[in-house]
C-alpha cells in the first residue's frame, strides 16, 4: 500500500465483496477509493429487494466511515458491517 501511495495511485476494490467483508476489507485497506459490490448487490436485491438491499448498502458503508471518523483507523471492524447492517 505504501508503494501506491507513494506513485500516487488509487486503490480499486472488487470481485467477491459483500455486507459481511466489506468492513473488513476497508478496515485493512482503509486508502481503497472504490468497490465494486455489483454481484453481490445483485444477488441481495433478489432476496432482500432493491430498496431495501440499497439501504442495507448504504448503511454498511456509512457504518465503516463512521468508526474510522470516530475511532481512527486502529479499532477493530470484524463483523461489524453484517451486525451494524442487519439489524
Amino acid at each position: 500500500m505504501k508503494k501506491l501511495r507513494s506513485l500516487n495511485l488509487s486503490i480499486h476494490a472488487g470481485h467477491d465483496l459483500n455486507l459481511q467483508n466489506l468492513g473488513p476489507l476497508i478496515q485493512a485497506f482503509p486508502d481503497i477509493n472504490e468497490v465494486s459490490i455489483g454481484q453481490a448487490f445483485v444477488a441481495d436485491c433478489l432476496y432482500y429487494g432493491l430498496e431495501n438491499t440499497h439501504g442495507l448498502y448504504k448503511r454498511a458503508i456509512a457504518t465503516i466511515w463512521w468508526f474510522f471518523a470516530v475511532y481512527g483507523d486502529t479499532g477493530d471492524l470484524s463483523g461489524l458491517a453484517s451486525s451494524a447492517v442487519l439489524r
